[in-house]
């Protein structure tokens, strides 16, 4: 399974964390997403990836592949 990501899980640090051991298996790779926007979500401290008006909107983040549902 691919999961893009494109906050915090992009430190590998954070990686290590969350995935423990795993993290020296995942593929990571640069990725970008078009057509969306990160937007503030109000009383919390992350963004959220929503659908732009602008369909040349980007947002960098990276692909991590070789995941599993048990990774999430």
């Amino acid at each position: 399974m691919s999961v893009f990501f494109y906050g915090t899980l992009r430190s590998a640090y954070i990686r290590d964390r969350v995935f423990g051991l795993r993290a020296s298996q995942l593929v990571i790779r640069p990725a970008i997403v078009v057509g969306f926007d990160l937007l503030n979500v109000v009383g919390k401290q992350y963004p959220q990836l929503c659908r732009s008006e602008n369909a040349e909107a980007r947002v960098e983040g990276i692909l991590i592949q070789n995941t599993c549902c048990c990774d999430l």
